[in-house]
């Protein structure tokens, strides 16, 4: 579910999809975690500029937090997160794959790279982080993008995507709201 900072104002909430945990947008550019009226952390970004986009993994146990540090042009990150036990944990394979991706194409002119999150596998054992090149201007690599397969239990990098396969992923995602990789595995 995509808002902009305006959302904020209103405390948009996002429920999580066995109704029991929910994301709040709060009015102070803050994000509560909650899980029923008990809140669970509140988190803060202090580079959220615009374009943020949160949601749950089908299983409820996972959320994603995406966002630009200085809009439409700027850079694109993602925190995603898991719940256990009343517990909510930063995972760190988001920030792999971004590492992952900039040790083989980056523009430093450009500022760092993208990075954005597609979905989870209908089972919420998958996802997948799609990251490019920031920067039209960017010598050898303008505008250069690969997909990321990530197993939600161990954090590695199960499978990396050229574009033409991260294009076939992304709208078949698009169309059906369900990440499947079954036919390019």
């Amino acid at each position: 579910m995509a808002f902009e900072l305006e959302s904020f104002k209103s405390e948009s909430s996002v429920p999580a999809p066995d109704g029991a945990s929910r994301i709040q947008l709060r009015s102070d550019y803050t994000i509560d975690v909650m899980d029923g009226r008990r809140k669970l952390v509140a988190l803060e970004y202090k580079d959220l500029s615009c374009c943020i986009e949160v949601g749950w993994s089908p299983d409820s146990t996972q959320f994603f937090v995406m966002y630009s540090d200085s809009g439409g042009n700027g850079s694109f990150m993602v925190h995603w997160y898991t719940i256990s036990h009343g517990v909510v944990s930063e995972n760190h394979a988001n920030k792999d794959v971004a590492n992952d991706f900039s040790s083989k194409y980056s523009c430093h002119e450009g500022g760092p790279n993208n990075l954005f999150f597609l979905g989870w596998t209908g089972d919420s054992k998958e996802l997948f982080f799609v990251t490019e090149v920031a920067g039209r201007d960017c010598g050898r690599y303008p505008d250069h993008y690969e997909g990321y397969l990530v197993d939600a239990k161990t954090q590695e990098i199960i499978r990396r995507y050229g574009a033409k396969g991260t294009d076939r992923i992304e709208k078949s995602c698009r169309a059906s709201g369900v990440l499947s990789v079954r036919d390019l595995r």
